[in-house]
Parts: C-alpha cells; structure tokens; sequence
C-alpha cells in the first residue's frame, strides 16, 4: 500500500513544473490541450472531494488547476478560456468570482471558435443572474452555437422553447427542431418528442 501519492523528493509545485516541462518537450503540438485538459480535471477533482472535505492536497488541487488554465488561456487557447471564463463569471470551482475579466475571456473564446464559450454566452445573457440579460445578443450565441454543431446548445434551446426559459414559448418551433432531429435518427430526439410534445394528427 503506498501512503504517499508523489514518491519522489518533489512538492507538488515542483512536480506540476516537471510535468509541464516534460508537455512541451514531448508533446508539443498537443501541450496546451493537455495543459487545458489537466486544469480542469485537478478543479473538478478538487470540487468534488471538497464537498465532502477540506485539506492540503485539494487545496493543491484548485491551485495548480487554476495556473494551469490561466497559463493555457494566456497562449490563446479557446477551451481554456471557456474553462476559465465561466467559472470566473459564476464563482464556481474555487475560483474567485470576476465577472468582467470573465466575460471577456467568455467572448474571446466565442469569437475564436468555441462553441461551448457560445452556448455559455448565450445562457448567462438570456437568464440575466449573473450577467446583464441580453435577449437579443443571447439568441444570436445560441444560434452562432448551435450552426457550429454543438447538439448540447441545440437541446438547451428546444428546453428553453418549451419552457418559455428566458425567451418566449414557441412550443411549435420546438416540435418542428425535435422532428427534424428525430427524423435522423436521433434516438434522444425521438424520446423527448415522446414525453414533451403529443402525437401528430
């Protein structure tokens, strides 16, 4: 049974720079992926076992997953800047809240290409707690989300018809997206066509 996860000499700073190094020296076109990827599996680790308690090692955790977004998000990468955008804006994952720096690294990530950064826009801009609401501009990320394939943003939308969630019902525009999903197949479609809206005549 090993007591100690790093069995060297190393702290965990120190190991954090042995892994990095060793990312951009192996792995070099995939290393700001990986560095974005590592970030936030060490904030989403560090949430879930801080729910259930505080000590040095999750500590650790949310610092080291914060640097290595940040440092991902200062070399431009899109993911990254979504990662870290929303949890700023929100106050999730430990991170202190700023808004306006996370709104813009938000944006920055939608006009790069990133379609979670879009979707994301889009839901804090229609349902106006933590950011100005927005109809107008939040329909636009949904649409300019959802025109870059991100099914997630799709789904969210028809929700959002259904439910008259930030914009006005149009359970008739629901239908018509949740047919034309289903007639290709899409089993997920053709379940919530089944539970949400009544059969044709």
């Amino acid at each position: 049974m090993h007591n100690e996860v790093n069995a060297t000499n190393l702290t965990d700073e120190e190991m954090e720079q042995v892994v990095e190094a060793y990312l951009r020296i192996h792995l070099s076109n995939h290393a700001e992926k990986l560095m974005c990827e590592i970030g936030v599996a060490l904030l989403n680790e560090a949430a879930t076992v801080g729910s259930l308690r505080m000590d040095s090692r999750t500590y650790f955790q949310e610092v080291a997953g914060e640097r290595w977004l940040r440092q991902t998000a200062e070399l431009g990468n899109p993911q990254a800047m979504y990662e870290l955008g929303w949890r700023m804006v929100c106050g999730e994952a430990f991170i202190a809240r700023d808004v306006d720096t996370g709104e813009k690294l938000l944006r920055q990530a939608a006009e790069a290409g990133e379609s979670k950064a879009m979707w994301e826009l889009g839901c804090l801009l229609l349902d106006g707690e933590y950011l100005p609401r927005n109809e107008q501009e939040g329909r636009l990320w949904y649409e300019r989300a959802i025109a870059q394939g991100n099914t997630d943003a799709l789904y969210d939308w028809i929700i959002r018809l259904l439910n008259g969630e930030g914009i006005a019902p149009d359970s008739k525009q629901a239908e018509q997206l949740l047919r034309h999903l289903s007639a290709t197949g899409m089993r997920s479609a053709k379940d919530m066509l089944k539970k949400t809206l009544p059969p044709s005549e």
